[in-house]
């Protein structure tokens, strides 16, 4: 047999890149929002950022060869 083995990936290996479709000010709007806003107006705030796709790419090597990999999530959040 074949020493070719490699470990398996572990959550702190960076494989994968997720694309996130709203900002980091956004992001941070959002958090300070929570608490304050009711949940009809939180919902009513954020809403056009519903419908936006999330991509998540990763390059993964298999048998010696590199392949890149994309998933679309749509309607995500």
């Amino acid at each position: 047999m074949s020493s070719n083995l490699k470990r398996l990936a572990t959550i702190e290996d960076a494989i994968i890149e997720v694309e996130i479709p709203i900002t980091s000010e956004e992001l941070n709007n959002r958090v300070k929002d929570y608490p304050q806003l009711s949940d009809k107006q939180f919902a009513t705030k954020y809403r056009r950022g519903r419908y936006n796709s999330v991509v998540a790419k990763a390059l993964l090597t298999f048998f010696g060869r590199r392949r890149k990999f994309s998933w679309i999530c749509r309607n995500c959040f």
